[in-house]
């Protein structure tokens, strides 16, 4: 048996230059490789000289192109495709192997073309509806391949159509659902399964609420089953949203569900940035929930704000080792206080985490607003002992966990779906410069939206790279979205994807539950307006909008033309 191996890596979900082969990809070529003869890789996406040198050590042919497909580089092989019995065609939407490849090929062997799992099909109650789409694991004969009947596929490169006559490698009829691969997953890793397909995490979240599937439990089987989680969150970063990803994989916690260990100790910087100083107790007291040993570098703008905040935690019962500084300026308050005044505790390897603090009182806002901000943001974070205890051993637990912060504020702020505000551009430009492959969120980025959060200090050491002056904020004036400040804000967790690791996001029992009811209540009010479902909802919302600039446009042309570039300028200002 002679066997053909076509293996295409998709580009990452934001490209760069400094973009790298993902680990799980050289994982899966590794264990692929012994049952093949030949091995062709194509990348849809430049390569570091590094990565093309590992590729060409394991497969036999490496190809670049944004334009690669299956059966692009099936058609470029020529007439030796015909020669192999099988053609195995798949890519980088697959993890493992967890399990032998060996016995799945060994039964298949007689069979003229399968899948390793079947294509996502339409569940009864809703016809239109798909599910997830199973990235391509096809195996067929070279002269299946090589034929004729596929001539327009090895062409074109569009997607190829074998339904008929298809067979699987895990038959579907062995389990009780439309889509084994996102409803039967841990099922289908205790039978064997030696690959599992990236999409089963990564399907829209509003199918999975549709059909009540919870993703996680299949990512947690998948864990267990001895793979490098390292691996796959590096390869799910590369080209998941983050908020995708939260949702699917369940990484909200409600702090003091979990028993706490407390086995772990870490070492923590807690950086406070203290313009205002008669604050300082009220930073500190969350400080002294911290386990383990702490260093306290507060910041601040003058003397006399220094000799204050000296003089407080001097007179406190829990003393630390600490030092407060005086930082240059005050442009960018505490973004720049930790990014410049504080660059090199970031670039300290003797921390394991960077806990940040600052006295906010957003004198911007209504009274009421600014002081439950600042709850919202202290009673998640940083609720109590117990609370705080479990969330160190959640980072003492997982080196992939890079950034824990409070869930997205919403009651008096209008973030949920619009908290991009005006800093997407900024922020688009500032991941350019930084690297960054991973992609952004559309509508509402997973942040630490008020500046407060604890990290894994590697997930923040990449900021180092942008040499960021305090000359690079604006003056105090000039603090508005749109800002160095507020785009920095929303980046920190993508920064933090962007070295592997994810974001988690923490309630406090009794903030959780006063914002849960809010929610709930927003939700409904809106929903009974609106189609059942919240898919639904989506679709009806985004006919309409299409509609009403489609009758705008064929009605008064001239009007729309005059209109459009106005609603274009507030749908970015909007709140």
């Amino acid at each position: 048996m002679t066997r053909l191996g076509v293996y295409v890596v998709n580009a990452p979900g934001r490209p760069s230059d400094s973009w790298r082969v993902p680990p799980h990809v050289l994982t899966a070529l590794r264990g692929l490789r012994p049952h093949l003869n030949h091995l062709v890789v194509g990348v849809r996406h430049p390569i570091l000289q590094a990565d093309r040198s590992v590729l060409e050590e394991i497969a036999d042919t490496v190809l670049t192109g944004d334009e690669l497909t299956h059966g692009v580089i099936i058609g470029s092989l020529g007439g030796q495709v015909a020669g192999y019995d099988e053609v195995l065609l798949t890519g980088s939407g697959w993890f493992g192997p967890i399990a032998e490849l060996g016995p799945v090929f060994g039964r298949m062997a007689d069979v003229p073309v399968w899948s390793l799992l079947p294509k996502a099909s339409c569940p009864a109650f809703e016809p239109g509806l798909r599910l997830t789409l199973d990235p391509d694991w096809y195996v067929m004969s070279g002269a299946r391949a090589a034929s004729a009947e596929l001539a327009g596929w090895r062409e074109s490169g569009d997607g190829l159509n074998l339904a008929a006559g298809l067979r699987y490698g895990f038959d579907p009829t062995g389990y009780s659902s439309a889509d084994p691969a996102l409803m039967n997953l841990p099922q289908l890793i205790d039978d064997g399964l030696p690959f599992v397909p990236m999409a089963s995490f990564t399907v829209d979240p509003l199918i999975a609420d549709r059909l009540a599937v919870v993703p996680a439990d299949g990512f947690e089987r998948l864990a267990s089953a001895g793979i490098d989680m390292a691996e796959v969150w590096q390869g799910l970063l590369d080209r998941t949203p983050l908020r995708v990803l939260s949702t699917n994989l369940a990484l909200t916690r409600v702090l003091g569900s979990r028993p706490a260990m407390g086995t772990v100790m870490l070492r923590t910087a807690a950086i406070l940035h203290l313009y205002y100083d008669d604050l300082t107790d009220d930073l500190m007291d969350r400080v002294d929930l911290l386990p383990g040993d702490v260093h306290v570098i507060a910041t601040t703008t003058d003397e006399a704000r220094r000799v204050s905040i000296e003089a407080r935690l001097a007179a406190r019962a829990r003393q630390y080792q600490h030092e407060v500084r005086i930082v240059a300026s005050n442009r960018g308050r505490d973004i720049s206080a930790l990014l410049v005044g504080c660059a090199d505790v970031l670039g300290d390897a003797s921390y394991d985490l960077v806990v940040k603090l600052h006295g906010k009182r957003s004198l911007q806002d209504d009274v009421n607003a600014s002081a439950w901000f600042r709850r919202h943001l202290f009673d998640n974070l940083l609720p109590d002992e117990a609370a705080v205890t479990e969330l160190y051993d959640w980072f003492a637990t997982d080196p992939q966990l890079g950034i824990v912060v409070p869930p997205v504020v919403h009651m008096y702020y209008p973030t949920m779906g619009h908290a991009w505000l005006g800093n997407r551009g900024l922020a688009e430009t500032l991941a350019d410069r930084l690297g960054l492959c991973v992609p952004f969120d559309d509508q509402t980025p997973v942040a630490p939206y008020g500046s407060m959060f604890v990290a894994r200090r590697e997930a923040l050491a990449p900021w180092l790279s942008l040499g960021l002056t305090w000359e690079d904020f604006p003056e105090g004036s000039g603090y508005v979205d749109g800002t160095l400040a507020h785009a920095v804000e929303r980046m920190f967790c993508y920064v933090a994807a962007g070295t592997g690791r994810y974001t988690g996001t923490v309630l406090g029992a009794a903030a959780g539950g006063i914002e849960y009811g809010f929610l709930e209540y927003k939700l409904q009010a809106v929903g009974s307006r609106l189609p059942a479902y919240a898919i639904d909802q989506v679709a009806y919302l985004d006919a309409r909008r299409q509609s009403w600039g489609s009758e705008m446009a064929r009605r008064l042309p001239t009007v729309a033309n005059r209109l459009r570039p106005l609603y274009q300028a507030l749908r970015q200002r909007r709140p």
